[in-house]
This record gives structure tokens, sequence and C-alpha cells, in this order.
């Protein structure tokens, strides 16, 4: 995790995820249920928050998953 704050424009979570190792991976990150729905709405945005095509990202039970490309960054947009 890069990063983790409210949404500019919402009360969102906007969590920013980096992969080191250049190998593609789906990081699974449990989230307190302080800070999210179990089962909230994702949407993988740009650094400007801004929603993209790609739908990589889901919430279950309280569980983010999300791909993120070798060396790549992730924006997802939760709630």
């Amino acid at each position: 995790v890069a990063a983790l704050k409210r949404a500019e424009d919402s009360g969102a979570l906007v969590m920013r995820l980096y992969e080191a190792n250049g190998i593609e991976t789906e990081a699974r990150i449990r989230l307190s249920a302080a800070l999210s729905a179990p089962d909230a709405r994702t949407i993988v945005t740009d650094t400007l928050e801004q929603p993209l095509a790609e739908r990589s990202a889901r919430m279950a039970d309280g569980v983010l998953s999300v791909r993120i490309p070798g060396f790549g960054v992730t924006t997802v947009l939760i709630g």
C-alpha cells in the first residue's frame, strides 16, 4: 500500500498500491469495517481519481482484491 486517504470529492476511501517486484500480482487486503463496508463498491481510477474502464478490483466480505501490473501503480476508490 503506497497511500490511503479519503477521496477529494466524496467520503469514499482511496487506496493506491504499488507492485515492486516486476511481477503482475493480485493483492488481497482485509479492510476494517471502520474504513469500509464489507461489500463496498470498488472503482479502479487514475491518479486524479477519475474512473477507468478497467474492472480488476472487487470487495467481498471485507477483503479488497485487485490486480497490479509489474512495477505498476493501481488506484482504487472504495465505497
